[in-house]
């Protein structure tokens, strides 16, 4: 039995993602999203990524998006967009 956790464990290990590829990954996924849509699409992919990855528990695999609150100021620019944590 200790030897199967053993495999089990090493085998998770090798499938697994880094959090700096899973980072990659979903900031290229952010930028396709927005791609020709906004023009700060950068900027914008990268605050989203920053959001969920504070918010989310890695150890359940797990995002809750209700932690995640977008509000809009009239007269502002995408670009004057920032994340505020806490």
């Amino acid at each position: 039995m200790r030897r199967l956790k053993l495999d089990f464990e090493e085998h998770l290990e090798s499938i697994s993602e880094s959090i700096s590829d899973m980072k990659s990954t979903m900031l290229k996924a952010a930028k396709t999203s927005l791609n020709s849509k906004i023009v700060s699409m950068n900027h914008l992919s990268e605050l989203c990524v920053e959001a969920i990855l504070s918010v989310a528990d890695i150890e359940r695999n797990d995002v809750d998006l209700d932690l995640i609150n977008i509000q809009t100021k009239i007269g502002k620019n995408l670009s004057d967009t920032r994340l505020i944590k806490g």
